[in-house]
C-alpha cells in the first residue's frame, strides 16, 4: 500500500463516519502529512515498511517533536492510530487485506458525498424550522401586545429582515444541494 491509497483510505473513512465535524481531521491528516512530508520523507516513499519497522507510541513521539509546541492533539494522534490500523491489518492476513480495504473505499467512493447532501439537507430543516419559529413569534407577539405599535413596528422590520437573510441563504443551500445530487447521480452514472 502506497501513502496515496493509504491517505484517501484515512480520508473516505473520514467523511463516510458522519462524525460532526470531519475537518478537523481532515486537518490533522493534511498536518500529519506535511510534518512527514518536511521532516520524515521515508515513510511517504514506503509507509508499509517504515511504519512497522517503528512502535505506534515512538512515532507519534517522533512526529511532535516536530511540531513547535512538541505535542499531538488528539486529531493528530488519532490520525497515527488510523495509519496503523490500516498498515497492521495488511500485516495480520497479508496484502489481501489492504485490498479490501481499497475496494471498500472505492465501492463507496460517494459516502463523502452522500454525509455533504445530508448536511446540506439538515441545514434546510434548520433554516426551515428558524423562518417559521420567527413566524409564529411575531404573530404571537402582536396578538398578545397589539398596543405596542413602536416595538411591534421595530419587530417587524428586525424579522423581515431575518426573513430575507434567511431566505437568500435557503435558496443558495437550495442550490448547493441540487449541484452535490447532479455531482452524485454524474458518478453513480460513470461507474455503472
Amino acid at each position: 500500500m502506497n501513502w496515496i491509497d493509504l491517505k484517501n483510505s484515512i480520508r473516505q473513512d473520514l467523511l463516510s463516519r458522519g462524525l460532526s465535524n470531519p475537518k478537523i481531521r481532515l486537518n490533522a491528516l493534511e498536518k500529519v502529512e506535511e510534518i512527514m512530508k518536511l521532516n520524515l520523507p521515508e515513510y511517504i516513499d514506503q509507509p508499509e515498511k517504515k511504519f512497522r519497522s517503528i512502535d505506534k507510541q515512538k512515532f507519534k513521539e517522533l512526529v511532535a517533536k516536530h511540531k513547535l509546541n512538541q505535542k499531538l492533539n488528539s486529531a493528530e494522534s488519532s490520525i497515527i492510530n488510523e495509519i496503523y490500523y490500516r498498515i497492521e491489518g495488511t500485516d495480520n492476513i497479508g496484502q489481501k487485506n489492504s485490498n479490501v480495504l481499497l475496494s471498500d473505499d472505492n465501492k463507496n467512493q460517494n459516502t463523502g458525498l452522500q454525509f455533504e447532501i445530508e448536511k446540506t439537507k439538515g441545514i434546510l430543516r434548520e433554516a426551515r424550522i428558524f423562518f417559521w419559529g420567527n413566524f409564529l413569534f411575531l404573530s404571537t407577539w402582536i396578538a398578545i401586545f397589539p398596543d405596542a405599535v413602536e416595538i411591534n413596528g421595530v419587530l417587524m422590520i428586525i424579522c423581515l429582515i431575518l426573513g430575507v437573510i434567511f431566505t437568500m441563504r435557503l435558496f443558495g443551500v437550495k442550490a448547493h444541494l441540487r449541484n452535490l445530487e447532479k455531482e452524485e447521480y454524474e458518478r453513480y452514472i460513470k461507474n455503472l
